[in-house]
């Protein structure tokens, strides 16, 4: 699992490389089947914790004390963080919060509440599925709700449409979704599964890059490269963090995202791996520097 403590020698620059994935069919209907579930649990979550609410959002003292914590951070966004005025606000503002956490707290609406309801649900129905990819779920429900609790959302609109193939998420590289270097030294992709499953994990491989895609290329060669030797990059780089200071683009990867798209009638799926530090420069064939206009560079990418 990630430690921020233990890789604090690396930069905050995060950035997101899409790669398709070749599959066969086997592994086509275990990853709508786990997409599949998220659907479900994700409706499901959606309309408990909406009920919940409800009965909360039915109580003056809720709307007395969203009022005035809406009110106090809209007074501090006036003054800097480090005027006396903004720290005299950001005292009570604690005070309000916490008010404001407990009376929530006495309606169990929590995040770990939450995620019982979840491994409740997958019991119940008896759902073969990783915990991590319910944690997952469970997360990105939590977020929505957060800003219906704290901020000017009325209600949790987090509805998962049938055969909309929900994003598979693990934020953990080495449970849920790996990525590992086989003996060829390919990049392979594995979405395991739980222990006493009958569902054997699924093994992806990266489909053959174009030649002509120098990104990419250099992409995958960076990435390889850190794979190849982990413990030894990750001793190298904090060696040089120590020595100078400077911050390291280590071109580690954080997690992976499994993507199902239907393009022009076509399933396909993708994996989007978050790694560590800027994307690689585009150039062209001839070793011209890409999405240049006059003196400067376009920040934007459009495919």
């Amino acid at each position: 699992m990630y430690n921020r403590d233990k890789h604090n020698y690396e930069v905050n620059d995060r950035h997101v490389l899409c790669v398709e994935l070749e599959f066969n069919a086997k592994a086509y209907n275990q990853i709508l089947r786990i997409s599949n579930i998220e659907h479900f649990l994700s409706n499901y979550l959606s309309a408990k914790l909406n009920k919940m609410y409800d009965k909360l959002n039915h109580t003056k003292k809720y709307h007395r004390l969203k009022k005035a914590y809406g009110k106090i951070i809209e007074k501090q966004s006036k003054y800097e963080k480090e005027s006396e005025e903004h720290e005299i606000l950001e005292e009570s503002r604690k005070e309000v919060s916490k008010k404001l956490e407990n009376l929530i707290q006495d309606y169990g609406i929590t995040f770990s509440n939450t995620l019982k309801i979840a491994q409740q649900y997958i019991i119940d129905n008896k759902k073969d599925i990783h915990s991590v990819f319910v944690r997952t779920t469970t997360e990105n429900i939590w977020q929505g709700m957060e800003n219906v609790l704290y901020e000017n959302g009325k209600y949790l609109h987090f509805k998962s449409k049938m055969y909309d193939n929900p994003t598979i998420c693990a934020k953990e590289i080495t449970r849920g979704i790996s990525l590992k270097l086989n003996k060829n030294n390919e990049i392979c992709i594995r979405i395991g599964q739980q222990k006493n499953s009958k569902y054997a994990a699924i093994n992806l491989k990266l489909k053959k890059i174009n030649q002509m895609d120098y990104f990419l290329l250099d992409e995958i060669t960076l990435l390889k490269k850190y794979l190849m030797n982990q413990k030894e990059n990750d001793e190298k780089y904090k060696d040089i963090f120590d020595q100078t200071g400077i911050k390291q683009c280590t071109h580690r990867p954080c997690y992976v995202s499994i993507v199902i798209k239907n393009i022009r009638n076509k399933m396909r799926i993708y994996a989007h791996i978050t790694i560590v530090g800027r994307a690689c420069k585009k150039f062209d064939r001839y070793g011209n520097l890409r999405h240049q206009f006059k003196s400067d560079k376009i920040a934007a990418d459009l495919g």
